[in-house]
């Protein structure tokens, strides 16, 4: 597979981020932007990457989101594709009938943010 694509994930510092970002990198994405709020494995993993870069980035603040857009059409000239992985995780080892209403909004609120500004600010 060839693409020559400039593809961002959000949450590819680790986890199944990381593994989307290193695979688009392998098969040839022009560029891999990195958008995660942990900016040394962010940097980590976009300086091992053949086209890698980084923005910090918070999915749950949309400032953060639509400056982290900015700088990738400043660097690349266009986003291509968005894979959404980044995720604000609740309280550990808490069952989800206990997590308070407060602890649930802010990890839907972080999705529903990401989304959003995705689609607004591709353009």
């Amino acid at each position: 597979m060839t693409c020559v694509q400039v593809a961002i994930v959000s949450g590819g510092g680790q986890g199944l981020g990381e593994g989307v970002a290193r695979m688009l990198d392998e098969n040839g994405a022009a560029k891999v932007v990195i958008f995660d709020m942990d900016e040394s494995k962010g940097q980590e993993v976009a300086s091992s990457l053949k086209n890698g870069l980084f923005f910090k980035v918070d999915v749950s603040n949309e400032d953060s989101v639509k400056a982290g857009f900015q700088g990738v059409t400043e660097a690349c000239g266009r986003v291509d594709m968005m894979v959404n992985s980044a995720g604000i995780v609740g309280p550990n080892g808490v069952k989800a009938e206990n997590v308070e209403t407060k602890a649930f909004d802010k990890v839907y609120e972080g999705e529903t943010i990401e989304f959003h500004c995705n689609v607004q600010f591709k353009e």
